[in-house]
């Protein structure tokens, strides 16, 4: 079925876990992304923690976004099929897009800077918002991306991902790790 199909159905604002939020600091930092579906299970994490960080204000801050910059790094030095990008900026907002494999993801207060969004030319294209709010349907687009034929499923160490998020969960409902305005910490606030 068409993810944007699914996407399009649902009304209601999903709420997201804590477990949620785990598993996406956690691949967001650590996993290896190969190919367009790790590109797609990246982009719903940075959704996913938006989302989060709007329904628990003062919990995250939106430090995450960072992360796009290592996903344009990434995009400017391999050759990914099936994405493009696109980025408005005027003095008061900005608005950066990426569709991949004909999912739209769209992010608000993102700076680009012009030598690299050159790098980027390869996948530059004019992208007009489809209309469909990704936050809205986070977890969905989360579950979606995690259950992608394809995945690379490694951590940039090259353990298997899925026993890396199950061990991050395991140390979170053990109290080894926590949720701070950093991101995914240890008891002694350094980030894992």
């Amino acid at each position: 079925m068409d993810d944007n199909l699914i996407f399009s159905n649902i009304k209601e604002q999903e709420v997201i876990s804590d477990i949620d939020v785990v598993k996406a600091y956690s691949i967001l930092y650590h996993a290896l992304v190969l190919n367009e579906n790790d590109v797609y299970l990246f982009l719903s994490c940075i959704n996913l923690l938006s989302t989060y960080a709007k329904q628990n204000k003062k919990k995250i801050s939106y430090s995450f976004k960072s992360r796009i910059f290592f996903l344009n790094e990434l995009l400017a030095y391999n050759d990914f099929k099936n994405i493009k990008v696109s980025y408005f900026y005027t003095k008061s907002q900005s608005l950066y897009m990426v569709m991949v494999n004909d999912v739209q993801f769209s992010f608000h207060n993102v700076i680009i800077e012009k030598g690299a969004w050159d790098l980027l030319k390869k996948y530059q294209a004019q992208l007009s918002w489809d209309g469909i709010r990704k936050q809205m349907c986070a977890k969905t687009v989360f579950d979606i991306a995690l259950s992608k034929n394809n995945l690379t499923k490694q951590t940039r160490d090259y353990e298997d991902l899925m026993e890396f998020l199950d061990k991050k969960v395991e140390d979170f409902n053990k109290g080894l790790i926590k949720i701070d305005k950093k991101g995914l910490v240890n008891q002694s606030g350094d980030f894992v």
